[in-house]
Formats: structure tokens, C-alpha cells, sequence
């Protein structure tokens, strides 16, 4: 549901956004991929002393061999490379 001050123009963006996204399901589906089984990379924003900020993304996966819950993924990985770091 639309807010009631959103114009026109607003209302077409969000439409056209609407077609692409429906666009881009039916492309995943043509090549058997689910887009619910996509997922997106957490980004994390840190705050530091002297009101300054530290940010990074990646994924949290679950870690099957190691001796922890889940892995770090950084996204995106450095110089095309996957970086991993357990956790805590």
C-alpha cells in the first residue's frame, strides 16, 4: 500500500521496478534456480571513537566441518578471492 503523498511518478517507478523483479524471477526459474534460495550479504556498520565508522558485508554461513556454527564470508571478496573467517 502506497503512502498517500506519494506522486505519480512514484507510483510508475515502483511499477516498473515491480516488472523487473517479476522479469528476473521468470529468468531464474528458466534456468532452474529458485529466487528464494538467493541470499543477500549482511553489512554490519561499527561505531568507532571520534564518531567515525567501520562497515563490511558478507555472507554468515553455516560452517559443516569446522568446529564452529557458521563462517564469514566477505563480500565482495578481496581481488576475486573468497576470504573466510570463523567465528566466535
Amino acid at each position: 500500500m502506497c503512502a498517500p503523498s506519494m506522486s505519480r511518478h512514484d507510483e510508475a517507478a515502483r511499477e516498473r521496478a515491480r516488472e523487473a523483479l517479476r522479469r528476473l524471477r521468470r529468468d531464474l526459474a528458466g534456468q532452474g534456480l529458485d529466487a528464494d534460495a538467493c541470499s543477500r550479504p549482511r553489512c554490519i556498520i561499527e561505531p568507532l571513537q571520534g564518531g567515525k565508522l567501520d562497515s563490511w558485508c558478507g555472507f554468515r554461513l553455516p560452517d559443516r566441518e569446522g568446529p564452529n556454527l557458521y563462517r564469514w564470508v566477505a563480500w565482495p571478496p578481496p581481488r576475486g578471492a573468497a576470504r573466510t573467517e570463523e567465528s566466535p
